[in-house]
Parts: structure tokens; sequence; C-alpha cells
């Protein structure tokens, strides 16, 4: 969230994530965090294959036990939903404490059927859901977890790009953001996908884009933004081979980005291609193209939202077709698909976090 304030309650952090850095929690307005990591049992039996899931949701139990027992709180939020949720609703239930959960994409979209009992049981315990009942995602929860409409509110994850694109667009040259990003100077790029998680399909993109690199600038810059994920290690060892193998040249931003990077990027961005397997509404379709970036769009990832107006971006009806979809665009930059105004707009409202922390502030108020 970057420096993005919430509301004026304390705020209080239990995380489990091992990778969120609150070296300055009053940034964010927390007030106190508590992690996992900091137990030493845990960082002992995580070193053993066998014992470390055992020792993850055992712990995770009992410290979200002691953290109900420290203080009453109002509501408590869980970012991300598992098949312990609903449990630990019940625990925070007990508390008095009222219930949100912000679910992501991947936590619905991509789960086994093994936890879809689990995850009914939450959405049905919860109080509140950050979930668009507008968006393509929030009417598939609805139907497929047959939520009440009145539990969907939408105090969802916005995002800082959105607000620095309009505030970096003019103001600094496209060498200028590409140095900044430490990328050569370059007529023509490409961005395939925005992390490092294997269902981005980066190995497929790659491909199309060389079956057509004889179509491309001399100059041209294939980028692959791997700044987190699961799959990280794992692709900055494989995706540079193919590179070489396809004889592409490819440049992979492996650091966090910073608002004003990520925003630069996609300013600077040609052509974005965007297939992963699932999605629910991220963030980075929705920067480029309020950056003005030609978008390549899997048919089957849906925004109808945003295609009120037309569709902003070009579609791919499946992978196997991607490489002539990518031979189109490049062939035919006379008919570049223009994002309109109503569109951008849409997007401001969808996304930005002047209007979403309205939203998360009439949830604690609730």
């Amino acid at each position: 969230m970057g420096s993005t304030k919430m509301p004026d309650e304390n705020i209080y952090v239990m995380d489990t994530s091992f990778r969120v850095d609150y070296s300055n929690p009053e940034v964010y307005g927390i007030k106190s965090t508590y992690g996992l990591k900091s137990n030493l049992l845990f960082r002992v039996l995580s070193k053993i294959p066998k014992a470390r899931v055992f020792a993850f949701y055992y712990l995770l139990i009992k410290q979200f036990k002691w953290v109900l027992s420290l203080r009453q709180y109002n509501m408590i939020s869980f970012v991300r939903v598992s098949f312990l949720t609903s449990y630990l609703i019940r625990l925070a239930h007990e508390k008095d404490s009222k219930t949100h959960i912000a679910p992501m994409g991947s936590d619905i979209l991509r789960t086994s059927k093994y936890i879809e009992k689990s995850l009914k049981n939450a959405f049905n315990e919860v109080d509140y859901i950050s979930v668009s009942r507008r968006s393509d995602f929030g009417v598939g929860l609805i139907d497929r977890f047959n939520i009440p409409s009145e539990k969907m509110i939408a105090a969802g994850f916005g995002s800082d790009v959105i607000d620095q694109i309009d505030v970096m667009r003019g103001g600094m040259s496209r060498l200028e953001m590409a140095s900044m990003l430490n990328l050569p100077d370059s007529s023509y790029y490409v961005s395939c996908g925005y992390n490092a998680n294997i269902e981005q399909n980066h190995e497929e993109m790659l491909r199309a884009i060389a079956d057509n690199k004889d179509l491309l600038p001399k100059d041209y810059c294939v980028i692959v933004q791997l700044s987190y994920g699961i799959q990280k290690e794992e692709l900055k060892l494989k995706l540079p081979k193919l590179a070489q193998e396809l004889e592409l040249n490819v440049y992979l931003i492996t650091e966090f980005l910073s608002t004003e990077h990520v925003a630069a990027l996609r300013l600077i961005t040609d052509l974005f291609i965007h297939v992963q397997k699932t999605d629910a509404t991220n963030a980075s379709i929705l920067e480029y193209l309020l950056a003005d970036t030609e978008i390549i769009n899997g048919e089957w990832l849906k925004y109808r939202f945003i295609e009120q107006d037309g569709k902003p971006y070009h579609t791919c009806e499946s992978l196997e077709q991607l490489s002539s979809c990518v031979r189109d665009v490049i062939s035919n930059q006379d008919r570049k698909i223009l994002v309109t105004e109503k569109t951008k707009q849409a997007i401001r409202e969808f996304k930005s976090w002047h209007r979403i922390l309205k939203n998360w502030h009439k949830l604690f108020e609730l």
C-alpha cells in the first residue's frame, strides 16, 4: 500500500507470509505486529520437511488464540482464505469481534475441490467480504458459494500505481524511465506477465514472441517481471536458458519495484501480453490500460466492467493461437486499440486508493 493512510484506529497485524517488511509499521498505521517467524519452535520445526506443514498450522492456531486474548478487536480481517479460515472466524466471533475476508483471486480460482466445503463455510460465517458485486469475480463468488450479496463490500485492494501513472505521465521521458529500471533504450518494449508464478505462462509468451521476432525493430526489448512469486528462483534459472535457446533479447526484473518504478514500467511498455491461467481482476492489466499500453489478453480472462465502452485490448482465444495474435498486433500498429477516457475513469474508480479507502472507512464504522 505504500504510504496510503488507513483509518484512525489501532491496527494490529498477525503476519504469516514471512515476506512482508514491517520495519516501519507506523507508515501503515500499524500499532503492533505478531509473526510466526519470531517463534523459536517454528524456526526449528520448519527445517524438518515432514514437520514443516504441521508446525505452521499448529502454531498459527496457537498464535491466533494468543493474539485474541490480548485485547478486544472491533474487526478482524483475513487477507487470504484457506481451509482453516472458517475455524479462525468462529474463534473471533467467540470474542464478539466482527470478521471480514479479503480473498485473493488465486485463493478461489486455483483452489482444489478438497477445500471447497471449507471455503463455503468461511464465506457463510464471515460478516463481510471485500469483493465488488459488479466485478466478474464477485458475481462468480456469489453464484459459486451462494453468498448473500449484502455481505459484499467494495473495500478491496487498491493500487498506488494507478495514481502514480497520472502523476508521471508526461513528466519524464521514455529514456529516463527506462534508465530508472536499468533497461536499455528501445523503440519497442514487450512485457510478459507480472509475477513469478508459472500460471503466467512465461514460456508460451516467449515462444510466441520468438516466432515473430523478425517483425520487431532491431532494438526490441522483452521484459519479464519476476519481482515476486513462489516460482521466482526456478524461473530465474529457467527463462534465461530459454531466451538463449530462442535467441531473444530478454531482460528479467527480479528486484521488488517501488511504486514509481512500476509506473515507469507500465508507461514505457508498448505491448503487454497477459495470458495467465486464471485471474480475478489483477491491478497490473488495469495499470497497463491506464498507461495506454497495447495489450493481448486471454479470451478466458473476463473483465466485463471495463469492456462496456468496447474491449480495450486484443483477445487471444488460446495459447496455441498466441503466436498468430502477436503477429497480428505487431504487423498492424496502425490499428492500435485506443483506451477510451470512459474506460480509464472506470479503472480509476475501481482501483484508486483514494476511492477504496473511503469504503474501508465505512467498513470499520459498521
